[in-house]
Protein backbone atom coordinates (compact mmCIF):
# COMPACT_ATOMS: atom_id res chain seq x y z
CA UNK A 1 0.00 0.00 0.00
CA UNK A 2 1.48 3.34 -0.99
CA UNK A 3 1.90 5.84 1.83
CA UNK A 4 0.08 9.19 1.36
CA UNK A 5 1.98 12.46 1.49
CA UNK A 6 0.90 16.05 1.95
CA UNK A 7 -1.64 17.22 -0.60
CA UNK A 8 0.69 19.75 -2.26
CA UNK A 9 1.90 19.22 -5.79
CA UNK A 10 5.50 18.04 -6.00
CA UNK A 11 5.85 17.31 -2.29
CA UNK A 12 7.76 14.17 -1.38
CA UNK A 13 9.97 12.52 1.22
CA UNK A 14 13.47 11.47 0.15
CA UNK A 15 16.57 10.07 1.90
CA UNK A 16 19.10 12.42 3.43
CA UNK A 17 21.95 13.53 1.16
CA UNK A 18 25.34 14.98 2.05
CA UNK A 19 24.38 18.35 0.53
CA UNK A 20 21.47 18.67 2.98
CA UNK A 21 23.64 19.24 6.06
CA UNK A 22 23.47 23.03 6.20
CA UNK A 23 19.69 23.39 5.96
CA UNK A 24 19.09 20.40 8.26
CA UNK A 25 21.28 21.90 10.98
CA UNK A 26 19.47 25.21 10.55
CA UNK A 27 16.07 23.54 11.05
CA UNK A 28 17.29 21.70 14.15
CA UNK A 29 18.84 24.84 15.63
CA UNK A 30 15.71 26.85 14.88
CA UNK A 31 13.64 24.25 16.71
CA UNK A 32 15.82 24.58 19.81
CA UNK A 33 15.77 28.38 19.94
CA UNK A 34 11.99 28.55 19.50
CA UNK A 35 11.86 27.18 23.02
CA UNK A 36 12.79 30.63 24.41
CA UNK A 37 9.52 32.24 23.35
CA UNK A 38 7.55 29.18 24.42
CA UNK A 39 9.25 29.12 27.84
CA UNK A 40 8.61 32.85 28.35
CA UNK A 41 4.96 32.39 27.46
CA UNK A 42 4.55 29.36 29.74
CA UNK A 43 6.18 31.27 32.60
CA UNK A 44 4.10 34.43 32.31
CA UNK A 45 0.83 32.47 31.94
CA UNK A 46 1.49 30.18 34.88
CA UNK A 47 -1.39 30.57 37.42
CA UNK A 48 1.01 31.31 40.27
CA UNK A 49 2.79 34.02 38.28
CA UNK A 50 -0.52 35.57 37.18
CA UNK A 51 -1.72 35.76 40.80
CA UNK A 52 1.60 37.30 41.87
CA UNK A 53 1.38 39.91 39.08
CA UNK A 54 -2.20 40.81 40.05
CA UNK A 55 -1.31 41.15 43.74
CA UNK A 56 1.77 43.27 43.08
CA UNK A 57 -0.16 45.30 40.50
CA UNK A 58 -2.89 45.99 43.02
CA UNK A 59 -0.32 47.16 45.57
CA UNK A 60 1.28 49.40 42.95
CA UNK A 61 -2.13 50.89 42.14
CA UNK A 62 -2.61 51.69 45.82
CA UNK A 63 0.78 53.34 46.13
CA UNK A 64 0.43 55.36 42.91
CA UNK A 65 -3.29 56.11 43.49
CA UNK A 66 -4.35 54.52 40.20
CA UNK A 67 -8.08 54.37 40.89
CA UNK A 68 -11.25 54.52 38.82
CA UNK A 69 -13.23 57.76 38.73
CA UNK A 70 -16.98 57.43 38.29
CA UNK A 71 -17.11 60.73 36.43
CA UNK A 72 -14.80 59.43 33.68
CA UNK A 73 -15.70 56.05 32.09
CA UNK A 74 -12.21 55.67 30.63
CA UNK A 75 -10.74 55.69 34.13
CA UNK A 76 -12.15 52.22 34.73
CA UNK A 77 -9.12 50.95 32.79
CA UNK A 78 -6.79 52.67 35.27
CA UNK A 79 -6.58 49.65 37.68
CA UNK A 80 -4.93 47.71 34.85
CA UNK A 81 -1.93 50.02 34.88
CA UNK A 82 -0.35 48.37 37.92
CA UNK A 83 -0.48 44.76 36.62
CA UNK A 84 0.75 45.89 33.20
CA UNK A 85 3.74 47.68 34.72
CA UNK A 86 4.56 44.67 36.90
CA UNK A 87 4.33 42.29 33.91
CA UNK A 88 7.16 44.04 32.05
CA UNK A 89 9.96 43.21 34.53
CA UNK A 90 8.66 39.62 34.81
CA UNK A 91 9.01 39.25 31.04
CA UNK A 92 12.49 40.79 31.16
CA UNK A 93 13.60 38.42 33.92
CA UNK A 94 12.24 35.40 32.04
CA UNK A 95 14.08 36.38 28.85
CA UNK A 96 17.29 37.17 30.76
CA UNK A 97 17.33 33.76 32.42
CA UNK A 98 16.00 31.62 29.57
CA UNK A 99 18.15 32.91 26.69
CA UNK A 100 21.55 31.72 28.00
CA UNK A 101 20.08 28.35 28.97
CA UNK A 102 18.59 27.70 25.56
CA UNK A 103 21.74 29.03 23.89
CA UNK A 104 23.76 26.50 25.89
CA UNK A 105 21.32 23.78 24.80
CA UNK A 106 21.70 24.89 21.18
CA UNK A 107 25.50 24.62 21.40
CA UNK A 108 25.19 21.15 22.91
CA UNK A 109 22.83 19.95 20.17
CA UNK A 110 24.65 21.51 17.20
CA UNK A 111 28.01 20.36 18.59
CA UNK A 112 26.72 16.85 19.23
CA UNK A 113 28.73 13.97 17.82
CA UNK A 114 25.90 13.20 15.42
CA UNK A 115 25.55 16.67 13.89
CA UNK A 116 29.21 17.66 13.50
CA UNK A 117 29.41 15.05 10.76
CA UNK A 118 25.73 14.65 10.12
CA UNK A 119 25.65 12.65 6.92
CA UNK A 120 28.37 10.25 8.02
CA UNK A 121 26.70 9.57 11.36
CA UNK A 122 23.25 9.04 9.93
CA UNK A 123 24.47 6.64 7.30
CA UNK A 124 27.16 4.53 9.01
CA UNK A 125 24.93 4.07 12.06
CA UNK A 126 21.93 3.12 9.97
CA UNK A 127 19.77 0.01 10.24
CA UNK A 128 19.23 0.29 6.50
CA UNK A 129 21.87 -1.43 4.36
CA UNK A 130 21.45 1.30 1.78
CA UNK A 131 22.82 3.70 4.36
CA UNK A 132 19.72 5.81 4.90
CA UNK A 133 18.73 6.66 8.46
CA UNK A 134 17.62 10.19 7.72
CA UNK A 135 14.87 11.62 5.53
CA UNK A 136 13.89 15.12 4.46
CA UNK A 137 10.60 16.55 3.20
CA UNK A 138 10.82 18.49 -0.06
CA UNK A 139 8.37 21.29 -0.88
CA UNK A 140 8.95 23.38 -4.00
CA UNK A 141 12.47 21.96 -4.24
CA UNK A 142 13.31 23.16 -0.73
CA UNK A 143 13.82 21.18 2.48
CA UNK A 144 11.12 22.07 5.00
CA UNK A 145 11.35 19.09 7.36
CA UNK A 146 13.75 16.40 8.54
CA UNK A 147 13.74 13.21 10.60
CA UNK A 148 16.95 11.51 11.79
CA UNK A 149 17.07 8.00 13.24
CA UNK A 150 19.81 6.88 15.67
CA UNK A 151 20.51 3.18 16.13
CA UNK A 152 24.06 3.60 17.48
CA UNK A 153 23.15 5.29 20.76
CA UNK A 154 19.38 5.08 21.31
CA UNK A 155 18.29 6.56 24.61
CA UNK A 156 21.72 8.00 25.35
CA UNK A 157 22.82 11.62 25.63
CA UNK A 158 25.45 12.37 22.98
CA UNK A 159 28.76 14.10 23.69
CA UNK A 160 29.25 17.60 22.29
CA UNK A 161 32.38 19.29 20.95
CA UNK A 162 31.08 22.69 22.12
CA UNK A 163 30.95 24.00 25.66
CA UNK A 164 27.93 25.77 27.09
CA UNK A 165 29.41 29.24 26.63
CA UNK A 166 30.80 31.05 23.60
CA UNK A 167 34.46 30.20 23.01
CA UNK A 168 34.43 26.90 24.88
CA UNK A 169 35.49 23.84 22.90
CA UNK A 170 35.68 20.24 24.04
CA UNK A 171 38.52 18.24 22.56
CA UNK A 172 37.29 14.67 22.39
CA UNK A 173 38.66 11.31 21.52
CA UNK A 174 35.84 8.77 21.38
CA UNK A 175 36.55 5.09 20.86
CA UNK A 176 35.41 1.66 21.98
CA UNK A 177 37.62 1.56 25.05
CA UNK A 178 38.32 5.12 26.12
CA UNK A 179 36.68 8.54 26.24
CA UNK A 180 38.66 11.61 27.19
CA UNK A 181 37.08 15.08 27.30
CA UNK A 182 38.84 18.29 28.19
CA UNK A 183 37.07 21.65 28.06
CA UNK A 184 39.19 24.71 27.44
CA UNK A 185 39.08 27.92 25.48
CA UNK A 186 41.70 29.01 22.99
CA UNK A 187 43.31 31.43 25.44
CA UNK A 188 43.89 28.79 28.09
CA UNK A 189 45.45 26.50 25.50
CA UNK A 190 48.07 29.12 24.65
CA UNK A 191 48.69 30.10 28.27
CA UNK A 192 48.90 26.65 29.84
CA UNK A 193 50.22 24.51 26.99
CA UNK A 194 53.09 26.34 25.34
CA UNK A 195 54.20 23.24 23.49
CA UNK A 196 50.84 22.79 21.77
CA UNK A 197 50.53 24.52 18.40
CA UNK A 198 47.42 26.57 17.74
CA UNK A 199 45.32 25.15 14.91
CA UNK A 200 41.88 25.38 13.37
CA UNK A 201 39.38 22.72 14.33
CA UNK A 202 38.58 20.37 11.45
CA UNK A 203 35.29 18.68 12.32
CA UNK A 204 35.95 15.99 9.74
CA UNK A 205 39.16 14.85 11.41
CA UNK A 206 39.58 16.02 14.98
CA UNK A 207 36.50 14.42 16.56
CA UNK A 208 35.98 10.76 15.63
CA UNK A 209 32.45 9.45 15.65
CA UNK A 210 31.62 7.04 18.46
CA UNK A 211 31.51 3.48 17.25
CA UNK A 212 28.43 1.32 17.66
CA UNK A 213 28.20 -0.24 21.11
CA UNK A 214 26.76 -3.74 21.33
CA UNK A 215 24.48 -2.99 24.26
CA UNK A 216 22.06 -5.93 24.64
CA UNK A 217 19.38 -3.65 26.16
CA UNK A 218 19.32 -1.50 23.03
CA UNK A 219 20.17 -3.80 20.14
CA UNK A 220 16.51 -4.02 19.03
CA UNK A 221 15.79 -0.34 19.69
CA UNK A 222 16.18 2.81 17.60
CA UNK A 223 15.59 6.45 18.53
CA UNK A 224 14.11 9.29 16.55
CA UNK A 225 16.88 11.72 17.50
CA UNK A 226 15.60 14.74 15.55
CA UNK A 227 12.22 15.54 14.01
CA UNK A 228 11.88 19.13 12.86
CA UNK A 229 9.60 20.99 10.45
CA UNK A 230 9.90 24.63 9.42
CA UNK A 231 7.31 26.65 11.36
CA UNK A 232 5.14 27.83 8.39
CA UNK A 233 4.49 24.20 7.38
CA UNK A 234 3.75 22.54 10.73
CA UNK A 235 0.02 22.47 10.19
CA UNK A 236 0.36 20.70 6.84
CA UNK A 237 0.93 17.20 8.23
CA UNK A 238 4.60 17.10 7.23
CA UNK A 239 5.68 15.80 10.65
CA UNK A 240 3.34 12.87 10.20
CA UNK A 241 4.61 12.17 6.68
CA UNK A 242 8.22 12.09 7.86
CA UNK A 243 7.30 9.92 10.82
CA UNK A 244 5.42 7.39 8.68
CA UNK A 245 8.30 7.21 6.18
CA UNK A 246 10.79 6.51 8.98
CA UNK A 247 8.59 3.92 10.71
CA UNK A 248 7.84 2.11 7.46
CA UNK A 249 11.57 1.86 6.78
CA UNK A 250 12.52 0.97 10.35
CA UNK A 251 10.14 -1.92 10.79
CA UNK A 252 11.20 -3.53 7.51
CA UNK A 253 14.26 -4.66 9.48
CA UNK A 254 13.52 -7.78 11.52
CA UNK A 255 16.05 -6.65 14.14
CA UNK A 256 14.04 -3.55 15.11
CA UNK A 257 11.38 -4.14 17.76
CA UNK A 258 10.98 -0.71 19.32
CA UNK A 259 11.16 2.95 18.27
CA UNK A 260 11.55 5.61 20.95
CA UNK A 261 11.52 9.41 20.90
CA UNK A 262 12.16 12.04 23.57
CA UNK A 263 9.76 14.93 23.12
CA UNK A 264 10.53 18.58 23.79
CA UNK A 265 9.04 20.29 26.86
CA UNK A 266 6.48 22.29 24.84
CA UNK A 267 5.92 20.01 21.85
CA UNK A 268 2.54 18.82 20.61
CA UNK A 269 2.42 15.01 20.73
CA UNK A 270 -0.87 14.57 18.86
CA UNK A 271 0.70 13.24 15.67
CA UNK A 272 2.85 10.83 17.71
CA UNK A 273 -0.18 9.54 19.59
CA UNK A 274 -2.03 9.24 16.30
CA UNK A 275 0.58 6.77 15.04
CA UNK A 276 0.50 4.76 18.26
CA UNK A 277 3.33 6.12 20.43
CA UNK A 278 2.68 5.79 24.16
CA UNK A 279 4.36 7.49 27.09
CA UNK A 280 6.85 5.39 29.03
CA UNK A 281 6.53 5.19 32.80
CA UNK A 282 9.46 5.84 35.14
CA UNK A 283 9.77 2.10 35.71
CA UNK A 284 9.95 1.41 31.97
CA UNK A 285 12.55 4.18 31.57
CA UNK A 286 14.70 2.63 34.30
CA UNK A 287 14.34 -0.86 32.83
CA UNK A 288 15.40 0.39 29.39
CA UNK A 289 18.27 2.38 30.93
CA UNK A 290 17.21 5.56 29.14
CA UNK A 291 18.65 8.98 29.93
CA UNK A 292 16.35 11.06 32.12
CA UNK A 293 15.03 14.13 30.23
CA UNK A 294 16.84 17.27 31.40
CA UNK A 295 14.83 20.05 33.05
CA UNK A 296 15.13 23.50 31.53
CA UNK A 297 13.72 26.95 32.25
CA UNK A 298 12.58 28.77 35.37
CA UNK A 299 9.87 26.25 36.20
CA UNK A 300 11.90 23.16 35.27
CA UNK A 301 10.01 21.98 32.20
CA UNK A 302 11.12 18.75 30.57
CA UNK A 303 10.08 16.40 27.80
CA UNK A 304 9.23 12.73 28.15
CA UNK A 305 9.90 9.42 26.45
CA UNK A 306 7.41 7.85 24.04
CA UNK A 307 7.63 4.38 22.57
CA UNK A 308 6.13 2.36 19.72
CA UNK A 309 6.70 -1.39 19.37
CA UNK A 310 6.56 -3.53 16.25
CA UNK A 311 3.43 -5.44 17.24
CA UNK A 312 1.36 -2.30 17.69
CA UNK A 313 2.66 -0.84 14.43
CA UNK A 314 1.85 -4.00 12.48
CA UNK A 315 -1.64 -4.08 13.95
CA UNK A 316 -2.43 -0.43 13.29
CA UNK A 317 -0.42 0.40 10.15
CA UNK A 318 -3.24 -0.03 7.64
CA UNK A 319 -5.80 1.89 9.70
CA UNK A 320 -3.29 4.69 10.33
CA UNK A 321 -2.47 5.07 6.64
CA UNK A 322 -6.15 4.93 5.67
CA UNK A 323 -6.96 7.61 8.25
CA UNK A 324 -4.14 9.85 7.02
CA UNK A 325 -5.18 9.37 3.38
CA UNK A 326 -8.78 10.26 4.27
CA UNK A 327 -7.58 13.40 6.03
CA UNK A 328 -5.58 14.41 2.95
CA UNK A 329 -8.66 14.11 0.72
CA UNK A 330 -10.72 16.22 3.10
CA UNK A 331 -8.04 18.92 3.06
Amino acid sequence: MQRPVANIQGDHVRPLESSDEKIVKMLIGQGVMEGIAQANNKFITHPGIIILILVLGHLLNQVMSFKADSSNPLSYFTPLIGPCLITLPFLGIAEYIHRPRFTALLRKVIGGEDLIRLYQYYSTSSFDRKGNSGWVFIHKEEIVGVILIDQSNPGKSLDSVLGEEEGQIKYQSISNTKTETTTMNNKSILDNHRNVRRRNIDTNKSVPIASVDSDPTRKNMIQIRHLEVDSPYRQSGISLDLLLAALDQAFTSKDIEQVIIQTKPFSDDKYLNQVGFERLSNVEIDQSDLEEPVKIGLLGWKGHWLSLDRMKWDQNRKSILDRVAKGRKVN
